[in-house]
């Protein structure tokens, strides 16, 4: 089936000594604009994370041993279908913001985090900050701001996986103020189809911040991010997947950015927690990011001047001993602008307008050195959950996101299927 997204441009690979090559097929979803070409081969080089090396996909990075830390949304995919599979996610760009692909074994998604996590990223805390009822940055903020946050989640969200023989969904199915159900629709093409199940528990947090559990059978796995509600999506949603299945108008953005007045920053937070049914280990992945313009951002009608200083921080705890955090900060000259095509505002860095199709982004971390200075899961990290391109949320200017594939659910207004 073919999927919306950005056409990239093939893959180049370097291998460390001794690795072997897989290569799988995927396609790509779930971003605003641009039409993609089906089926690009993705070429990850095996090798163990210590020696790892980096393949460079398009505008995107994967870290040879380390294909898990590349995306933390591949885990919680792969961790329900059955092991051995191979998995391909592609973070791909509409409207400027490319993102990594993570390809692979299932077994060979570790999530990623850290034992020292920062308080506002406790499971079951609640973080710092507030933001308006209204939504409008600077402004007095009021009692309980997580209610009306809380309204804009219900509903059934939808990602979906394709790459050799996967065509799976994930279902994220969210019923404030407590209820959650994942599901998996897995329609192997080249083994047994499944659905399954798992009933959790949400908890919806200041901040545009969200918390979900759930424990299925083998595996334990707690999700806490940033998020936003786009409404509507601004252009015809992909095509549903399933026979039956009706779209609706909204999307769930997992990579948000928050106004927090009392720093005077945007902030977003990522963090997964997952029990690996193998070893029983505890792995752990945090990624926080404050975004700094000099004070809250007020709408444009045309091109301004700005500055934009992102402070990236990331954590990864494998459970078994392998542990690694790094931090990178970039001060970059932007300029803000209104969007012709979908009228939302955007924030872009100077020279990084198109990073989601050029080698700009990719540049700048060979520039730095950041692929040599970070271990491969922290660097995977730093890339992928970045660019200097941002968009406020339509009707909540108080919230930044990023459009890249791997962050967009779309609404489904019918429930999952019962039988395949």
């Amino acid at each position: 089936m073919h999927e919306q997204g950005p056409n990239r441009a093939g893959p180049r690979s370097r291998r460390p000594h001794g690795g072997s090559a897989l290569v799988v097929r995927v396609a790509t979803w779930f971003t605003v604009s641009g039409l993609a070409a089906c089926g690009t081969d993705v070429e990850v080089a095996g090798g163990a994370a210590a020696d790892a090396t980096v393949s460079d996909v398009g505008s995107g990075k994967v870290a040879d041993g380390a294909v898990g830390g590349a995306n933390s949304a591949a885990t919680q995919l792969g961790d329900a279908l059955p092991a051995g599979d191979s998995v391909a996610l592609a973070g791909d760009s509409g409207l400027g913001d490319g993102g990594a692909i993570a390809t692979g074994p299932v077994d060979k998604f570790p999530d990623g985090g850290a034992s020292d996590v920062p308080a506002d990223m406790t499971p079951g805390s609640d973080s710092s900050g507030s933001s308006a009822a209204d939504g409008t940055p600077g402004s007095d903020a009021v009692p309980d701001p997580t209610v009306a946050f809380s309204k804009t989640l219900a509903g059934h969200w939808v990602r979906r996986t394709i790459g050799n023989c996967i065509d799976a969904e994930e279902w994220l199915m969210f019923a404030p103020p407590q209820g959650f159900q994942q599901v998996i629709v897995d329609r192997d093409s080249c083994g047994p189809q499944s659905i399954k199940k798992t009933l959790g528990d949400m908890k919806v947090l200041p901040d545009h911040t969200i918390e979900y559990v759930w424990n299925p059978k083998d595996a334990f796995n707690t999700r806490r991010h940033t998020a936003v509600v786009v409404d509507p999506w601004p252009l015809p949603v992909p095509q549903p997947n399933g026979p039956g299945y009706t779209p609706g108008k909204r999307a769930f953005n997992r990579m948000a950015y928050a106004w927090n007045a009392a720093a005077n920053q945007y902030k977003r937070a990522d963090r997964s927690d997952t029990v690996m049914p193998a070893s029983g280990a505890l792995q752990v992945r945090i990624v926080t990011i404050q975004l700094d313009f000099g004070g809250p951002l007020a709408p444009v009608d045309v091109p301004t001047p700005c500055t934009m200083t992102a402070t990236l921080n990331t954590s990864w705890d494998g459970g078994d001993g392998s542990y690694a955090t790094g931090s990178e900060t970039f001060a970059l000259p932007c300029t803000r602008t209104k969007d012709p095509v979908t009228g939302w505002q955007r924030i872009a860095a100077n020279g990084y307008e198109n990073s989601q199709t050029d080698d700009s982004w990719t540049k700048l971390f060979e520039a730095k050195g950041i692929w040599k200075k970070h271990k491969p899961a922290v660097a995977n990290a730093l890339y992928e959950e970045f660019r200097p391109l941002l968009w406020v949320a339509p009707g909540q200017p108080a919230v930044l996101f990023h459009d890249v594939g791997h962050a967009w659910y779309i609404e489904i207004l019918n429930d999952p299927p019962k039988t395949l």
